[in-house]
């Protein structure tokens, strides 16, 4: 079954959707793939998926072992360096850091929406 997604009682455009749609599984692929590597480093799933999630997204403290009360400071150096490496690649998924939401992703049939 596909549905037309719809804002506002404008449809949004396929092309759109897909785009969209692109986005957000390479971000949970890499988020994914970031996790492995600092499992394979000793740091247990639970950890390394929220370092993963808040390094990429740039969030804030992650939990656990990098939560709001402790540092980055226990994990190894292959860590930490791809712990930066991580946060310093997350904004290019989203062009504007601030967190708003991109123009051309409210583009609905030619007119673009302003908030």
């Amino acid at each position: 079954m596909v549905r037309r997604v719809e804002i506002n009682g404008h449809y949004v455009g396929d092309d759109t959707v897909v785009r969209v749609s692109q986005f957000f599984f390479l971000y949970i692929a890499f988020i994914v793939l970031w996790a492995l590597l600092l499992t394979w480093d000793g740091v247990n799933i639970f950890d390394a998926v929220g370092i993963s999630v808040s390094t990429m997204g740039c969030i804030g403290p992650a939990f656990g072992i990098t939560g709001a009360t402790c540092t980055y400071a226990n994990l190894s150096d292959f860590a930490k360096k791809h712990s930066v490496l991580v946060h310093a690649a997350g904004p290019i998924g989203n062009p504007d850091p601030a967190g708003h939401v991109p123009a051309q992703l409210l583009e609905i049939q030619g007119h673009v929406v302003t908030i």
